[in-house]
């Protein structure tokens, strides 16, 4: 039998519940592979809806109590929540189990997975975050004494499986849980950016060895997005770096710095290009079986279709790609595959997804990438930062205030997904300038702008306006962006002068 909940009191949060009527008539019935968010930070985990603004629904939900010995409620309470993540399955299998229900997915740290099956019109796609409201069925399978039976299980019956009820795609801004519900008035961005931004910056400076424009353009990125694809694969937006000239792996400068942008944004996923992990690490998606002939996982099933790779994230997440940390060695044939994989992100935006018989399909992504090296970058398409230690500039790292990271945090996701708009004025000056900087570079023999860099700089100033709260973009945003652009290419070529001299 099928029961619909349905929550006659008006609710204060935005659902789509409007549609409910479409759910007396089920469909067919879909199963759906899912995971934990992976790469999210502790403040979105951490994050508490006020009391004040618990829904009826969810206070009704929370009293529900199914008394089956294969099933338990969902609940409010977190002492049920530990129930829905263990299943006896053998009494000599805990090892395998736990691999199991914690599955590192490609990812670093281990995370829960489930199955999630729809009865409506609900269609989920690959990467996509969804928030659900079901029953769990957490049905418990009789104690196994052979060890061996376990191949004989399919992984799927061995995970806990909820039945949907509502859900909710988390898509845009909506993937920051502040943005969802915002308890106070906010003040007005464009009043408050001038110093917040400069606040955001001196913190990333504290932690780039003083380097202010590389501190600049990391906070920029921030704001950035892919808003369309020129001819159908060309990514508009798109601002991946290369911090080179980087300390060597052994200074922890990249996962402290990562660490330091999860303070600003929800999904921020290091990954260290080590030999060991490329030639065993799974970054892409791929079958099962595959990849167990060549990495011993560590679980005692091989299921089709349930495997995760690193490179598989939610959209909006920042990707720091540690390329220092990549040692002499041999690559494996899972090793050249990765990096492939990597650099396809990067210079495409896209992840390859295994599609079982040695197939796979590519699927556009939006991440922004952040390629950590102390040399020049192996990576094509990338803008290239020299980190330049400033002894002028400070090495202290100020401590934000909560209020100071509440804001920016809403702030960097509200202004990211508006697309300023350019004055009456803008264009016309924009194609002046380029003509003649055309015509100056063949006077003087010089490298013709192919239009890359004006297309770098209009980026540039794009994401200057959303860092400032405004809607147009103004002279001004143009000129700080060709300040930086000058700044950034001299930078570029003193360092490679430099790598050149000391070759010699």
């Amino acid at each position: 039998m099928n029961l619909i909940y349905r929550d006659t009191v008006e609710l204060p949060w935005e659902f789509p519940i409007n549609n409910l009527s479409a759910i007396r008539s089920f469909s067919e019935k879909q199963p759906y592979f899912c995971f934990a968010v992976p790469a999210e930070a502790e403040w979105v985990k951490s994050h508490i809806t006020p009391s004040t603004h618990e829904t009826d629904l969810t206070q009704s939900l929370a009293r529900v109590e199914i008394t089956s010995q294969d099933s338990i409620a969902a609940s409010s309470n977190p002492s049920d929540l530990d129930k829905m993540y263990h299943l006896a399955v053998c009494k000599d299998g805990a090892q395998a189990f736990q691999s199991l229900m914690k599955m590192k997915m490609g990812h670093a740290d281990p995370t829960h997975a489930t199955i999630v099956k729809t009865y409506g019109n609900e269609e989920f796609q690959l990467n996509e975050i969804i928030e659900v409201i079901g029953i769990l069925d957490n049905a418990k399978l009789d104690a196994i004494e052979d060890k061996d039976m376990l191949n004989e299980i399919s992984l799927s019956s061995m995970l806990p499986c909820v039945h949907v009820i509502l859900s909710e795609k988390l898509e845009g801004k909506l993937v920051n849980p502040l943005t969802r519900i915002i308890s106070n008035p906010l003040p007005k961005f464009s009043e408050v950016a001038q110093a917040l931004r400069q606040t955001a910056i001196d913190s990333l400076q504290g932690c780039l060895m003083g380097d202010a424009l590389a501190a600049e353009y990391i906070f920029l990125q921030m704001f950035s997005r892919i808003t369309s694809r020129a001819g159908g694969t060309f990514p508009v937006g798109y601002l991946p770096i290369n911090l080179c000239n980087a300390p060597p792996a052994a200074s922890c400068f990249a996962t402290s710095l990562a660490s330091a942008l999860h303070l600003f944004v929800p999904h921020v996923h290091y990954l260290s290009m080590k030999l060991e992990n490329l030639n065993t690490g799974l970054w892409i998606d791929a079958d099962q079986a595959r990849y167990n002939d060549q990495v011993d996982l560590g679980c005692a099933t091989a299921d089709l279709g349930l495997c995760a790779g690193a490179l598989q994230l939610p959209n909006s997440t920042l990707l720091v790609v540690d390329e220092s940390s990549l040692t002499d060695g041999t690559l494996v044939d899972r090793g050249v595959k990765n990096i492939k994989a990597i650099g396809n992100v990067i210079q495409n935006a896209e992840v390859s997804f295994g599609v079982g018989l040695g197939g796979s399909i590519q699927r556009p992504v939006d991440y922004r990438v952040l390629v950590i090296s102390e040399g020049k970058s192996m990576f094509k398409e990338l803008c290239t930062i020299p980190i330049q230690t400033d002894p002028n500039g400070s090495y202290y790292t100020p401590a934000l205030t909560q209020d100071q990271l509440h804001l920016l945090r809403i702030w960097i996701e509200e202004t990211k997904h508006g697309e300023p708009d350019f004055e009456p004025s803008m264009d016309e000056r924009i194609q002046k300038e380029f003509t003649e900087s055309q015509q100056t570079a063949r006077i003087n023999n010089l490298p013709v702008d192919d239009g890359s860099m004006l297309l770098q700089r209009l980026n540039l100033a794009q994401l200057l306006c959303r860092s400032y709260g405004l809607g147009q973009m103004n002279d001004e945003c143009w000129k700080q962006a060709g300040k930086l652009e000058t700044a950034r290419l001299a930078r570029c070529a003193s360092f490679t002068t430099r790598k050149t001299s000391t070759a010699k």
